[in-house]
């Protein structure tokens, strides 16, 4: 877990390619990243320096420190692995150096990586938060009429 950061020093979470969106993000948004650990201290996972520069995401591997970037280092218990350890670490290895076919912040990116290492499906708290909204706003239209039909009703007597 990455908290913000607000007006401290950013300098450990910037480089070269760092641009105004991923400062506002570093400054202001508590965020996740994930990674495998493989062995050793080293991390392998999915990143990007800039969403700006999104075609330049690589999975790379690096030392703990170096993908904590000081933030708070927990395991994702609630990704639950199909794979051994063992498997899930070479499964890693295997997107090492690799676009993982291409990054989007919500639809393909370092969760996405993790989870696909240890169950074979791409997928991410995000897009189940997604999809359960997609199935709240498609209520049949019938329902969608009731409320508004409700809503009129009780603004006409205010």
């Amino acid at each position: 877990m990455r908290e913000p950061l607000r007006f401290g020093s950013i300098g450990i979470r910037v480089n070269d390619e760092t641009r105004w969106i991923d400062r506002l993000i570093i400054r202001f948004l508590r965020y996740r990243h994930y990674g495998i650990e493989v062995e050793d201290g080293q991390v392998i996972h999915f990143y990007c320096n800039s969403l700006l520069a999104l075609p330049q995401a690589t999975i790379a591997k690096v030392p703990l420190a170096v993908f904590a970037k000081d933030g708070v280092v927990k395991v994702d218990r609630s990704v639950k692995r199909l794979y051994s350890r063992e498997l899930v670490v070479k499964r890693a290895y295997s997107q090492l150096n690799s676009n993982f076919e291409g990054y989007h912040y919500s639809q393909n990116n370092c969760e996405h990586f993790a989870v696909w290492c240890a169950t074979g499906e791409r997928q991410s708290q995000q897009n189940l938060i997604r999809e359960a909204a997609a199935r709240w706003m498609s209520l049949p239209l019938r329902t969608g009429e009731k409320v508004m039909a409700s809503i009129a009703l009780f603004s006409f007597f205010q």
